[in-house]
């Protein structure tokens, strides 16, 4: 509602990533969070980009007052100061704690919520992980089981495939490496994959579960956790990965011949 007006607006700054491309912090108003909301269907966060934001050093737990014009970015509401911009100020902020809430269900509740901090409440289960390899994304379902294509189970158009879809866009959401490093880029080979190590596989089916509160973000057409600060290692203190799963028995007796040679 205040796209395109000059606004001055303060926050404690809960994510900062001056590596990685992002190139921006989160601030989000002081005291909020915890187990309520307290503006339920409004965000108390917003997400500040460029160099004039970045030129302030920003750390987690400043306190800092941005004046800028409201944007939209690919429908990311953001702050893209000029120069002088965001000043850290000297006075105390209550700080922020991350809204402990079950991940929301609808895009309108997720916008309720967009750039807060969170402390998601649900189990996730690794469901996707076609984009791991070029963008450090790992996608997560809400629950114990991955997300299936609607006609798997049900005829292309029924009401029953619809009802898969649904439940797929309520349940799915995109844990991202806090960069927009295309790993695949020649430019970028000498750069470690995040996420993954002998220890820590993002299989489909496994459990992930997050140790540390996440960013809510809307980027690149997706629902995104963020975490804090840009991941470079295999973010053990964000997220771990565990599946516990043997081969299920199939039955039957056949059995491949044995070879003669």
């Amino acid at each position: 509602p205040l796209l395109g007006q000059t606004v001055t607006t303060r926050g404690v700054v809960t994510a900062a990533y001056p590596t990685g491309g992002f190139n921006g912090f989160f601030m989000q108003t002081a005291g909020t969070g915890g187990g309520t909301d307290a503006t339920p269907g409004a965000s108390d966060a917003i997400y500040v980009f460029g160099s004039a934001a970045m030129s302030v050093s920003p750390q987690i737990g400043d306190h800092v007052e941005v004046t800028s014009a409201v944007s939209e970015f690919a429908g990311l509401t953001e702050l893209v100061p000029g120069s002088g911009g965001v000043v850290k100020l000297a006075d105390p902020a209550d700080p922020v704690t991350p809204l402990a809430t079950a991940y929301p269900t609808t895009a309108a509740d997720r916008e309720a919520h967009e750039g807060e901090l969170l402390a998601p409440s649900d189990q996730f289960t690794v469901t996707n992980n076609y984009t791991t390899n070029q963008y450090a994304e790992v996608w997560l379902a809400t629950g114990t089981t991955p997300l299936i294509q609607p006609t798997d189970v049900a005829l292309p158009a029924s009401a029953e495939a619809a009802a898969v879809a649904a439940d797929n866009a309520a349940r799915l959401v995109v844990l991202d490496d806090g960069a927009s490093i295309n790993y695949l880029s020649s430019a970028n080979q000498g750069i470690p994959l995040p996420w993954l190590s002998p220890t820590n596989t993002a299989r489909v089916g496994a459990a992930a579960t997050l140790h540390a509160p996440v960013i809510l973000d809307y980027r690149n057409s997706a629902w995104k956790f963020q975490p804090t600060h840009q991941v470079t290692d295999e973010g053990a203190d964000v997220v771990t990965f565990a599946d516990t799963r043997a081969p299920a028995e199939v039955g039957g007796t056949t059995r491949s011949p044995r070879s003669t040679c």
